[in-house]
């Protein structure tokens, strides 16, 4: 709600706020042609909101033009006068944003005579009027809420930049578990998984398990498992459950994954052709589909610190599948 204690005793002053769906453009580990023309939620998602949501390109076409009011940079403000470095005005809500001390320590975007530009990994520009930074005193949606209530009657239109600063968005965190049956997997990539289930894993129950590697070799070395090392827990969880077959999503290169299926003494699968998979053109639809066939896994297995072994988690929860 846009209102602040204060206002909210009369309802004409309380106004809400549309979401709008940003496109997603260039994402790390989509590796695809033509990523900065970006994709709509849905071509991923069966989007089911209480609240008012709109895809961006909605929003271009009742504005008239892709621009905003404001582009907002958001960071969590204290009491101690530094931020990363930074020194920065211990003021709350809306600020003059005129470099990293201004921004919590964060790269600004271009700016010129006719306003602010901003792209993100997209092709195509948004353009705001004018650029603030945003002291949240304390990470939580509430207290975002009520800066943002800051702003006054008078702007219709905010971008927040960088609202990953704030953490509000852990991969276990509470509001992923709160807002996740909003996402729901499209009815394509969830049938392409279901299919995948039919006819390679034959309905038969089997094991689910996620690994990261990429990244995770080198900056989680200590607890990101060789192929060996990951083929032995995987053996010991088929024995323990007493499932015969596994499917297996990762991110390794080949070499690991001829080494795991060497070393796993069940039948395993990846979301490949070679077993069966009719695999998407698009990296995130793979991505969509493969969540469906870990989410209905008899017991899921993920990588810690995983956002997306999260997700399959809160899938898991919304399915009402066996814990993991």
């Amino acid at each position: 709600p846009r209102c602040s204690d204060a206002a909210r005793a009369d309802s004409a002053a309380c106004l809400k706020w549309t979401l709008v769906l940003p496109p997603w453009c260039s994402v790390v580990h989509w590796y695809n042609e033509d990523a900065g023309r970006g994709l709509p939620w849905r071509s991923f998602f069966r989007v089911q909101a209480s609240e008012a949501v709109i895809e961006f390109e909605e929003y271009v076409r009742r504005i008239g033009a892709p621009s905003v009011d404001y582009l907002v940079l958001p960071f969590r403000g204290g009491s101690n006068g530094k931020i990363d470095g930074f020194s920065w005005a211990p003021s709350a809500g809306l600020q003059s944003c005129k470099g990293p001390a201004e921004a919590g320590g964060q790269v600004l975007p271009q700016q010129s005579a006719r306003g602010v530009v901003f792209s993100g990994y997209c092709d195509a520009e948004l353009r705001a009027s004018e650029l603030k930074c945003l002291s949240v005193p304390r990470p939580s949606a509430l207290a975002l809420s009520e800066a943002l209530a800051t702003l006054g009657g008078g702007v219709r239109s905010v971008v927040l930049k960088h609202l990953d600063a704030l953490g509000l968005h852990e991969p276990h965190g509470a509001l992923g578990r709160q807002h996740h049956q909003v996402l729901r997997p499209a009815k394509a990539w969830r049938l392409l998984g279901d299919t995948f289930i039919n006819e390679t894993l034959g309905v038969l129950p089997y094991l689910g398990v996620h690994l990261r590697r990429n990244e995770y070799v080198l900056g989680r070395a200590s607890t990101t498992p060789t192929a060996a090392a990951a083929a032995a827990k995987i053996n010991f969880m088929l024995k323990e459950l007493g499932l015969e077959q596994v499917f297996v999503a990762t991110d390794g290169r080949q070499e690991f994954k001829d080494v795991l299926r060497a070393n796993v003494r069940a039948p395993l699968y990846y979301f490949a052709p070679d077993d069966g998979a009719e695999v998407p053109d698009h990296q995130g639809h793979e991505d969509v589909a493969v969540l469906r066939i870990l989410a209905m896994s008899q017991h899921f297995i993920g990588s810690e610190f995983s956002a997306y072994s999260a997700a399959v988690s809160r899938e898991r929860l919304r399915l009402k599948a066996p814990a993991a």
